[in-house]
């Protein structure tokens, strides 16, 4: 193309197929060139819909209830019924609970203490009321269940698997539950029962993606480069970066609280004070997290990468969507090594049961020590010149 054809072609307010085509070739030859961001491409997508496939095909197995069995069975026309018994045995088939026997008052502590799901009771006159109801439709017979409520998944699991364990066993005899509420006798709404993960999941996914832009951006603007000259050390300008980044995550975190407690009116049973202190320990885990993370990113597109191909597994396997034990035992390990894991924990101890640090200090503790970690890990593989 001669000066005159480019003249007349640039002075031309039409669109220009040769033009388009020109910025297509550049941007692919761009992004093939840029190996690790042509196999982020590729293998990102793959990577996500295979862990989601996974996760989202599971049900909710293995939940531990106690049971207390007070059932004196009863005899009628010679005949001797043990209705608590059969329903027990039935139950234990059914790999959706894992059943423990014990008294009922302990059960309850154990719901309080997250050990078990629900605690049940049948009590002494049981089996009666189920023959007399044969003859009596007034007849009312009643199971007693103390239950949490703060995870509606695993709750209608439990009892749906009691109410087919009853039906196997004795058809459709009109049992009724006499149902109480863990921590304080509340069923929480859809709203407040998610709050706590999705809060954990919006500052995984914020906090770690802006903080990776801001430091590219630090690099591709060269003022990374130009610290390269001064007699700063590494280590000192990785914990610069964590302070004022850190700074700027708790910036969305103290807007997420706002927004769950005084918008949605999300109720917090525990101190305020220690929500406010997980929320800045998570922060600080997902700062750290996208430092060590941008000493692998070359350019803002391989950063804009890492946050999802990192914060979307970990929405799939932190309990936040399906509970962990729906998940295949293969890959439940993997939970344990995700941070959001123990904020889900953290925030929903605190906000929907009223815990405290001595209940949640195992999850604190791994939160540290996650920010330790890559720390350590961060300053081991930070570069201390430009290459």
């Amino acid at each position: 193309m001669n000066n005159s054809d480019y003249f007349i072609e640039k002075s031309n307010p039409t669109f220009s197929a040769r033009r388009i085509i020109s910025v297509m070739r550049r941007v692919l030859r761009q992004i093939v060139r840029d190996r690790r961001t042509f196999a982020m491409i590729i293998i990102m997508p793959l990577v996500i819909m295979f862990i989601f496939g996974i996760a989202l095909s599971g049900e909710v197995e293995h939940s531990p209830i106690l049971i207390d069995n007070q059932d004196m069975g009863f005899s009628f026309h010679g005949n001797t019924t043990t209705a608590a018994a059969d329903i027990i045995n039935t139950l234990k088939a059914d790999n959706r609970v894992d059943i423990s026997t014990g008294n009922y008052q302990k059960g309850i502590k154990g719901v309080e203490d997250s050990d078990y799901v629900a605690s049940i009771l049948f009590p002494a006159n049981f089996s009666e009321s189920i023959i007399n109801a044969t003859m009596n439709p007034d007849q009312k017979i009643v199971i007693i269940i103390y239950l949490d409520a703060t995870k509606p998944q695993i709750k209608g699991s439990v009892l749906q698997a009691l109410q087919e364990g009853i039906r196997d066993t004795f058809g459709d005899q009109g049992i009724s539950f006499d149902q109480t509420f863990a921590y304080g006798g509340v069923e929480y709404t859809g709203l407040e029962t998610s709050t706590p993960a999705v809060m954990g999941f919006v500052l995984t996914f914020l906090a770690l993606l802006l903080s990776l832009l801001i430091l590219i951006r630090e690099r591709t603007e060269g003022t990374q480069y130009r610290l390269y000259s001064t007699p700063m050390k590494a280590t000192e300008r990785l914990v610069g970066y964590i302070l004022a980044l850190t700074i700027f995550a708790l910036i969305m975190a103290f807007s997420l609280l706002t927004i769950s407690i005084f918008i949605f009116q999300v109720p917090v049973k525990g101190s305020l004070l220690l929500l406010i202190g997980a929320a800045i320990l998570f922060a600080l885990v997902n700062v750290t997290m996208a430092v060590l993370l941008s000493n692998f990113a070359e350019n803002e597109l391989q950063a804009v990468q890492m946050a999802p191909l990192t914060a979307l597994p970990s929405m799939a396997l932190s309990g936040l969507l399906v509970p962990i034990s729906t998940l295949p035992a293969f890959i439940q390990p993997l939970s344990a090594v995700i941070p959001l894991t123990y904020a889900v924990i953290v925030f929903e101890g605190i906000m929907l049961k009223g815990y405290g640090i001595a209940q949640l200090q195992f999850e604190f503790s791994v939160l540290i020590g996650i920010a330790l970690l890559f720390t350590i890990i961060a300053i081991l593989t930070v570069k201390d010149k430009q290459e």
